[in-house]
């Protein structure tokens, strides 16, 4: 009896920590999904507490903004609320979005593009008003 106890809190502790929450994939979660496609992934510091980019920068349903080093450059992972307010960010900065996720700083720039299109599966964003006018 107390085996199976202990056995179902962890179980719940684990789910808790990286399960999504609220339809929402966590920082670790996205983390998670990079270092399986390039283990060197990793986040990179500020060089001072106030180098920082603030999510004020995103709108108001951004959570948190991280900068990541992706084969030696630097992009920037921003974290919404919903998927939809990801999706609305990234097409308005023409960049990529996965799930609630943007990542900033990744369009023109070949090595991030490939990484963000392979780790994540994601195609390039739409802008509509680049679409063609001329059959409408």
């Amino acid at each position: 009896m107390k085996q199976s106890l202990l056995v179902f809190i962890m179980l719940f502790f684990v789910c808790s920590c990286f399960c999504e929450k609220d339809g929402r994939h966590t920082k670790t979660q996205m983390i998670r999904v990079a270092q399986d496609f390039d283990p060197a992934v990793k986040f990179k510091l500020g060089k001072s507490i106030t180098d920082v980019i603030p999510c004020i920068d995103y709108g108001s349903s951004c959570i948190s903004v991280h900068r990541m080093l992706v084969r030696k450059v630097t992009m920037v992972a921003v974290e919404f609320k919903t998927e939809n307010d990801a999706r609305l960010v990234a097409k308005r900065l023409n960049q990529y979005y996965w799930k609630n996720w943007v990542f900033d700083d990744v369009m023109g720039e070949p090595v991030l593009e490939d990484f963000i299109v392979k780790a994540y599966n994601v195609k390039k964003p739409v802008d509509d008003s680049k679409k063609d006018t001329k059959n409408q």
